[in-house]
């Protein structure tokens, strides 16, 4: 129930801040009107000096409301720029590293919620004398100086974020925590063994989408009375159809299986889109197809490519320090939930294997390749440190050809000599 309340959030976050601050708006506009109109006594409490004559409050809030409106269309303007330079020179997945941001989500709700207050205030003070004090006016103010404020770090957000380094680092910081939770997850678990007798359900999808995570706690209630396994065989991240095998569990002897396909499929929460924060693979992702786009020839910004690179490549090097396979998520007297991980060798490929197809040409970035292999084999356990060795050997003389200069070639060479070092 939290893992879809969570998911719900996040793909609703930015209606739900801009409803929050309509909300604190009208929550202003009634402690303002319960003084404005007499209703309570609280006025006298308050200094002088938020009063002002109702006549000059209403000329305060006329021009505030327009004021704001404009804002907002020209706010909504800039954060389309900003998503168009987003899709056309990154990659259309770190637009969410931009809407995402609280000060973009917010930034619409704050004026909206200005607008409201204003015109409802205007509204509501009609049959107030000229002459009478009120504080509207000086809270329309106050509210119109915050919003200026906050615009100001609305433009300063949008400024740090068009820069590439800072877009990048972002990325980094946000998978390195996914990653970190990944691992910290991990507990090994032995090598899957059945018997001939063991009867085996399969559990496919109900939907088509993205596997974007798994309630284990639900699933080991659904199961833990008529089963002694589940083994989860697809992944985080993987595209599913409506056919596609999700898990299979060896039942207990005598176990009732009414339903249980149903109800295991709602266990498996699959969406149109990845999240980031439980797919670290999409973050990966996002990085890979920014090296894409540095080093296509229409833009031709290897360093680009090549700071993304070794971002890429310290965040693996935190992977390669686990060698756990089969993963233990849940394990209960007789009872144990499998997940079998990405294992070293697969996150190796399914991260440069289009970097190098694209870039084989260019050695400032397969040079960079490579060293940033040579930083994961330095924090790889010695079972992956041979699955780096070979993938870098790999790269290398695929490179090759393509490289006749002699100058290149030792360039390249200066950096492989080192694994076949450190093999010796």
């Amino acid at each position: 129930m939290l893992t879809k309340l969570k998911i719900w959030f996040f793909n609703q976050a930015t209606w739900i801040y801009n409803i929050e601050y309509m909300i604190i708006s009208i929550f202003i506009l009634i402690g303002v009107m319960l003084v404005d109109l007499n209703i309570t006594s609280i006025g006298k409490y308050l200094p002088d000096f938020m009063f002002t004559s109702a006549g000059l409050a209403k000329m305060i809030l006329a021009p505030l409301a327009g004021a704001l409106l404009t804002i907002t269309t020209f706010t909504f303007s800039t954060i389309l720029a900003v998503m168009i330079k987003y899709s056309s020179s990154y990659s259309s997945k770190t637009i969410e590293n931009f809407i995402k941001q609280k000060s973009t989500m917010k930034v619409l709700g704050i004026f909206i919620g200005g607008f409201v207050y204003n015109i409802c205030a205007l509204v509501l003070m009609e049959n107030v004398g000229d002459g009478d004090e009120v504080i509207a006016g000086f809270v329309g103010v106050a509210y119109a100086i915050v919003s200026i404020i906050y615009f100001t770090i609305f433009v300063q957000n949008v400024i740090v974020s068009m820069q590439t380094p800072n877009l990048i680092g972002r990325i980094y910081t946000e998978t390195k925590q996914v990653i970190k939770r990944e691992i910290a997850s991990r507990k090994n678990a032995p090598v899957i063994k059945r018997s001939d007798r063991d009867k085996i359900v399969n559990i496919f999808s109900k939907k088509n989408g993205y596997l974007s995570t798994i309630d284990y706690k639900k699933l080991k209630k659904i199961l833990k009375s008529v089963a002694t396994l589940c083994v989860i065989d697809c992944k985080i991240g993987d595209y599913l159809n409506k056919r596609s095998q999700i898990a299979h569990i060896v039942l207990r002897e005598g176990a009732e299986i009414d339903n249980l396909q149903q109800n295991i499929s709602e266990v498996f929460i699959i969406l149109e889109n990845k999240l980031y924060f439980y797919d670290y693979r999409h973050g990966l992702t996002k990085l890979v197809e920014i090296a894409l786009r540095a080093i296509a020839p229409v833009v031709n910004d290897p360093n680009t490519a090549i700071y993304a690179i070794r971002k890429i490549s310290i965040l693996l090097s935190y992977l390669a320090r686990s060698e756990h396979i089969h993963t233990s998520k849940v394990e209960a007297d007789d009872f144990e939930i499998l997940y079998i991980e990405n294992n070293l060798t697969e996150d190796l490929y399914f991260t440069f294997h289009q970097i190098v197809h694209y870039s084989k040409d260019d050695v400032s970035v397969m040079r960079a390749l490579l060293e940033g292999l040579l930083l994961i084999e330095q924090s790889s356990t010695i079972k992956n440190r041979k699955f780096v060795d070979e993938y870098a050997k790999e790269i290398y003389t695929k490179s090759l050809p393509s490289h006749n200069n002699k100058m290149d070639v030792a360039y390249l060479e200066d950096v492989y000599r080192k694994f076949i070092h450190n093999k010796d």
